[in-house]
């Protein structure tokens, strides 16, 4: 990874898209009459109709249109949407974009995980002084890639009277300007609910985001997939919607979800690394593990040194964590590991 500007390590799923003109509030306006003819709509229904008046709408933008009419018309989801066989899953789930690194020549691939920062007004100054202790840890360590896992941006600084396109884009924007990028390290931004939020005022903040510089990676929304190599060893960044089952030990539930949702066999994913709970979980049995939020919460402040080892053959094997508790700095406590099951 020496020479950076030559260097292709990613290969992004193209979404072809339509022109369109239309606002958003003409897109909910006509999802709106859908709403009318009949209540029963699918998802792939929902994107037919609007496909038919060459009006494109994304997945992202889909669900947001769907909170906007919920909250419009004071709708209850299972009235409006036929959900899944299980809730646990967001009925709209899809790997937004995947990064592909082909070329994994050593028998160490090492990361760093970060989560849920929620950069505000009033704690920008001291989340971006955990940025740089991130930074320099990951120098330390000759660590290249530092994957964020959702919510870096959120809305919820202003009142809701306050919030309009160009008091958002300004906020957006200072970030952008501020950030203490370092251009050593690849960043790969995953957006979560909080950075969806923007998207209802026609901003999308991590594509803002990681426009700016070659190094800026945007993972898409929600759902992220990192491809080591082989495709076999696949690494699923996840920023779900059902927290809180997640936290009641309904994870399996999740993850079976998720797979026939995707149509994905569970025996192709090494490992599952999931943001949006604040807090610390590994879990050796089922192959997963829930990011800490590197924000000061209630719950735990931090992030995750990860290794990723490989046999001869290029198999990836072994996955090893390093919760990393931040308190003005970045203090190691005990790692984990996950051996893979034998196929």
């Amino acid at each position: 990874m020496k020479k950076r500007k030559t260097m292709k390590p990613f290969q992004q799923q193209n979404i072809k898209k339509m022109e369109s003109s239309f606002s958003f509030t003409e897109k909910l306006d006509f999802l709106q009459t859908l709403f009318y003819q009949r209540k029963n709509w699918t998802i792939e229904e929902i994107q037919q109709n609007f496909q038919s008046q060459n009006i494109y709408v994304s997945l992202v933008e889909l669900q947001s249109l769907l909170h906007a009419l919920r909250q419009r018309i004071n709708l209850s989801q299972p009235d409006f949407i036929s959900l899944k066989p299980n809730y646990f899953i967001d009925e709209m789930v899809r790997i937004h974009q995947t990064l592909s690194l082909k070329d994994i020549s050593s028998s160490v691939f090492e990361f760093f995980i970060s989560s849920d920062q929620h950069l505000k007004n009033y704690n920008r100054d001291q989340l971006f002084r955990a940025f740089e202790h991130c930074n320099d840890y990951c120098k330390k360590h000759h660590i290249n890639w530092h994957f964020l896992l959702g919510d870096l941006f959120c809305l919820h600084i202003y009142s809701c009277n306050l919030i309009n396109y160009k008091i958002s884009d300004e906020y957006v924007q200072k970030i952008i300007q501020e950030f203490p990028n370092d251009p050593r390290i690849y960043y790969g931004l995953l957006g979560g609910n909080h950075d969806e939020d923007f998207l209802k005022l026609g901003i999308d903040p991590i594509e803002s985001f990681t426009a700016t510089k070659e190094n800026l990676i945007s993972l898409g929304y929600r759902h992220s997939s990192l491809i080591l190599g082989k495709p076999n060893n696949e690494i699923i960044f996840h920023h779900p919607n059902r927290k809180k089952l997640l936290l009641n030990n309904k994870v399996q539930h999740y993850f079976r979800s998720f797979s026939q949702a995707m149509n994905k066999s569970p025996k192709n994913v090494l490992f599952n690394f999931l943001g949006h709970c604040h807090q610390f979980q590994f879990c050796e049995d089922s192959s997963y593990c829930v990011v800490p939020s590197l924000s000061r919460d209630f719950v735990q402040n931090g992030a995750l040194h990860v290794k990723v080892f490989f046999n001869q053959n290029g198999y990836a094997y072994k996955i090893w964590v390093l919760p990393l508790y931040y308190q003005g700095e970045l203090i190691p406590e005990k790692p984990y590991t996950y051996v893979r099951k034998q196929k």
